[in-house]
């Protein structure tokens, strides 16, 4: 059984079980949306340093655990006749925008943060100028 990518994760290990996921597919093709990929390496990027998520490896999966619940399709609902029928699936599936955010597992100390946003050189410069005058 595979194990979770998600650092100090244990879904699939020793006899846990639980469902996995890969990027979704984007309308049915083949190959996942190019945005959807960056965004889950990206998130993923975060939470682990030591192995880059490869959304095309088939090994690099996510448990259900790191996805909120209105991400996962665990039933289908169809309508017959006017009756509207909704059996469960016995494998869950993704939604098409669904992108992992819940990272429990991860100690703190682990998870990358995001850099500063800089400012505008200009400004930086403007205010080292005004700071001179008052000093003067």
């Amino acid at each position: 059984m595979p194990g979770c990518f998600v650092y100090g994760c244990k879904t699939g290990y020793h006899g846990s079980s639980g469902h996995f996921f890969r990027v979704p597919q984007a309308n049915g093709k083949r190959t996942p949306d190019p945005g959807l990929k960056l965004a889950w390496t990206s998130k993923l990027k975060k939470v682990r340093s030591d192995v880059i998520f490869d959304p095309d490896n088939k090994n690099h999966r996510i448990c259900s655990k790191h996805f909120i619940e209105s991400d996962i399709i665990k039933e289908d609902t169809v309508t017959i006749n006017g009756q509207v029928t909704s059996s469960p699936r016995s494998r869950w599936k993704l939604t098409e925008t669904a992108v992992p955010r819940i990272f429990d597992s991860v100690p703190t100390h682990l998870i990358k943060k995001s850099p500063k946003k800089r400012r505008n050189p200009e400004d930086r410069h403007l205010e080292s100028v005004s700071k001179k005058k008052k000093d003067l």
